[in-house]
């Protein structure tokens, strides 16, 4: 009926007035007045009804500095706290199941303390910039040399994140948790490998072991395990030097990403109702 999808599509708007808490309390409250108008066939006491809610201001809260810090605190913690738990992890991380298991360990920390409230899409700033800034730092304390070198490479491995978790988001949205996952962890290797030759490009080698780029994809694994499968590159000179200039930056890439995807997918998605789409509401409106 025209009527019931006006009615909904007026409940969407009202709800959308109302703070995200009270949204869904408020709404199954309407609809239930609603669907008694419509069941006793008064469409037009229906529309006036849902008119009013569109229209009327919501009632305001008044300011409480307890409910307000803890609606500030998830944000804090996620933004201030756990990165820096993140980095500690990875700073201890010394071997490579170290480092996949401080990866694990941060993406289970991840999905428990997620920000429930917030859009997954929202996330990706949250969940990026911090880590960005923190090895930055971490760089910064080293000297000019290492930050010059190391930043870039953060730059580029934290950007791809930021658009590995985007696409990981919609998927996630969509119901689709696995592909999110899949898509998530290969995007968190792929910029990590690619940014282990950006700090390597500044390394100036000896002119006994000319480096060989052709092989520079598996620079990412030699830095985590000491190895290269038995492939004649790197050899175990280069592999030394790989591990002498990247000491963290790879466990602080796979950590951080396990952190992100962890938090992206223990965030709760909107559903269709507080996306604002009025065709499901008003299947529920006769």
């Amino acid at each position: 009926m025209v009527t019931g999808r006006l009615a909904a599509l007026l409940l969407v708007l009202a709800a959308r007035r109302w703070p995200a808490d009270l949204r869904e309390e408020m709404r199954h409250e309407w609809v239930a007045e609603v669907r008694l108008l419509a069941g006793q066939r008064r469409r037009w006491q229906m529309l006036r009804f849902a008119l009013s809610l569109a229209a009327t201001r919501p009632a305001v809260r008044p300011f409480s500095p307890a409910a307000a810090a803890a609606r500030a605190w998830p944000v804090v913690r996620l933004v201030l706290l756990l990165p820096l738990a993140t980095t500690a992890v990875a700073l201890l991380s010394f071997s490579s199941p170290a480092a996949v298991g401080g990866a694990v360990l941060m993406t289970v920390v991840g999905r428990r303390y997620a920000v429930r409230h917030l859009r997954s899409l929202a996330l990706v700033p949250a969940l990026t910039i911090p880590g960005c800034a923190l090895c930055g730092a971490l760089y910064r304390l080293d000297g000019t040399d290492q930050y010059g070198r190391h930043t870039p490479a953060a730059l580029l491995f934290f950007a791809g994140l930021a658009g590995t978790l985007a696409v990981a988001a919609r998927l996630a949205g969509r119901g689709r948790v696995g592909w999110a996952w899949v898509v998530g962890v290969l995007g968190v290797i792929l910029f990590a490998d690619a940014a282990v030759p950006v700090v390597m490009y500044g390394t100036i080698p000896s002119a006994d072991t000319p480096w060989h780029w052709g092989y520079s994809p598996m620079w990412l694994l030699s830095s985590l395990t000491g190895s290269s499968l038995g492939l004649p590159y790197p050899n175990p000179e280069e592999i030394f030097t790989i591990q002498d200039e990247v000491p963290i930056d790879p466990t602080m890439y796979l950590t951080f990403g396990g952190f992100a995807l962890g938090t992206l997918t223990g965030t709760r998605r909107p559903g269709p109702d507080s996306q604002g789409r009025p065709m499901a509401l008003a299947a529920q409106v006769p």
